[in-house]
């Protein structure tokens, strides 16, 4: 088989194996209120102040900004309610301990609804059609399968990037997803070169066969 094709297959798996070290911090249904938290303290009593710096919404547009935390008995807390647009949200912030600033950062996902599994069943469905087709393009040298199986990964990344996995949604699995999409496309265009080159003609060798 082509190295490259083997080469490329290898990278999706292990961005796949990254996705369990992503950093996530909720998922919450949309148009409901999320309750922001942050802990800080010095081993003994609690921070004297915590401030969100901003949050930004999945279009990276500032929805609010210098908002001051509610101090609690152990924690730091600010009910956010702009929850409309679908997507991960990022927000920044600091506490200050004495003369000590802390910096600090978080994303949590906004979806239409609240079960993750939906996402991780949707998401295996689309990973399991992509990859039969794959396996087909291999077993019959089938540029149609191939180009097929292309079209089924770069919907699963495009799917990844809009809902993460599961209950997993980060930058990280955004940079997952884009991987997902670039092996996607690199089958895609693979194919379509040869189907291309079949129609007008000339001898032709399909993406599946070996180099030598």
């Amino acid at each position: 088989m082509n190295n490259k094709i083997y080469l490329m297959a290898m990278v999706l798996l292990l961005s796949l194996t990254l996705v369990s070290a992503a950093g996530f911090d909720g998922v919450f249904k949309a148009y409901t209120e999320v309750e922001l938290t942050q802990t800080c303290d010095n081993g003994e009593i609690i921070c004297d102040a915590c401030n969100i710096t901003n949050i930004r919404g999945p279009n990276s547009d500032v929805l609010v900004s210098n908002i001051p935390m509610q101090k609690r008995t152990s924690d730091f807390n600010y009910t956010f309610s702009d929850t409309s647009t679908l997507g991960v949200y990022y927000v920044t912030g600091f506490c200050v301990d004495g003369s000590e600033i802390r910096n600090w950062k978080y994303t949590f996902r906004v979806q239409s609804s609240d079960p993750a599994e939906n996402n991780t069943t949707t998401f295996i469905i689309f990973a399991i059609i992509a990859l039969t087709l794959l396996v087909l393009s291999f077993v019959f040298h089938n540029y149609i399968f191939a180009f097929l199986a292309g079209l089924a990964i770069l919907g699963t990344g495009v799917y990844s990037m809009v809902n993460g996995f599961g209950n997993i949604t980060s930058v990280y699995t955004q940079i997952i997803a884009v991987v997902i999409i670039g092996f996607g496309a690199i089958i895609t265009i693979i194919s379509s070169l040869e189907f291309i080159q079949e129609l007008y003609g000339g001898e032709t060798r399909g993406w599946y066969e070996d180099d030598d």
